[in-house]
Order: C-alpha cells, then structure tokens, then sequence
C-alpha cells in the first residue's frame, strides 16, 4: 500500500514545487502554492494548497449624478473626496446669505467628471495616484477643482450653464511663472495637461 501511495506522487516529488506568485508591484494576479506532498515515517500526504487574498484592487462604487462610477481602490480619496463634494448640490439660493447662485447636478457632473477621468488616465497610463482636489461652489453657481500642495498649484472652472470649455490655471511655485488654458468638456483627456499633473499633483 505505501509503495502505491508513493508510486502515484512520485512525479510530484520529483518536480520542483511551482509558485504562481506574485509580487506586490503586479496587479491582478491570484497568490497561491500547489498542493505540497508530505513524506513522514511511513506515509505521504498531501498538504491543501494555500491561497492568498487577491492582489488586484477592489473597484470602489459611486455616483455622479444618475450614473454608477468605479474607481480602483487605490483613488479611494478621490472617490472620497468627490462623495463629500455631493454636498454643494444642496446649497439653495442665496447660501451664503448674500445672493450667491445655487449649482446643478450637470455643473457638478462635469468638475467630477474631471477628477475621475484624469485621476483614471493618470494610474491607467503612469501607475500614479493623483491626490484628491477642493471640489468647491462659487457664488455664481460654477464648480471649482483646486489641487494645491509645497509644488504647485492648479485650478479649473465649470461654469453652470450651456459652457463647452473649462478654463484653468496652473502655477509651478518654484518658477513663479503660471499659464493658463482650457480644455473641452466632455473630450478625451489632453495629454499635456495630464503629464504635468503626474509631475505636479501625484
């Protein structure tokens, strides 16, 4: 009996044992070792594989509006950081006692909009985390996304309304010489503005 016992692993045994693991820097991947077979005084037994939690990051759900967004986990503060914003959405007319416009859920949309895609291109393309932003109301009704730390600054505007471009303003704080530009809402996202953002903002 124990020279058939042996006789049915004796392949294994004599393989080197395989590990599909993976490192901390690859994604998407399942950590697990192949059934280890035993020898003790007189029996061979097999040992169940192990299995590590997956790599791979969660998608984390929210809102924008009507439509359900995923973000991975690794933009939780951005998925974060735009629930909180969800708060400008109930200033009414005159919040700030003094005649200040109420936004709407498509000016929001758009400034959200914003945060998410380049926030998905950045990781997507560089494998960078792009810190979350002030998402803020302005007494006009527009939406403003400002990021700001010891390197730079940066701040967009989307006016509420029929408006087809956003207009920012970015600042190197060590040259002191800002520039200033716009995008096209609802286009693809512009190259150069989402590798200075990579330099600057992650």
């Amino acid at each position: 009996m124990e020279t058939d016992v042996r006789n049915k692993y004796q392949t294994d045994l004599n393989k080197s044992v395989e590990s599909n693991y993976v490192d901390s820097e690859r994604e998407c991947e399942v950590f697990y070792r192949r059934s280890i077979y035993i020898s003790t005084n007189d029996i061979v037994r097999d040992r169940p594989y192990i299995e590590l939690p997956k790599l791979a990051s969660k998608n984390l759900p929210f809102q924008i509006n009507d439509d359900t967004i995923e973000l991975p986990n690794e933009l939780k503060l951005i998925a974060e950081q735009i629930e909180e914003a969800k708060d400008i959405l109930q200033y009414s007319f005159d919040w700030d006692e003094e005649g200040a416009i109420a936004t709407d859920s498509e000016t929001f949309g758009k400034a959200t909009s914003f945060v998410k895609n380049y926030a998905l291109y950045l990781y997507r393309t560089y494998s960078v985390v792009l810190t979350p932003p002030y998402i803020e109301l302005l007494r006009d009704g527009s939406v403003s996304v400002h990021w700001e730390n010891t390197k730079s600054q940066f701040l967009i505007i989307f006016k509420k309304g029929n408006n087809k471009l956003a207009y920012y303003y970015a600042e190197q704080k060590d040259k002191k010489i800002p520039f200033k530009s716009a995008i096209e809402i609802g286009k693809t996202e512009d190259k150069f503005l989402a590798l200075w953002m990579k330099t600057y903002l992650t």
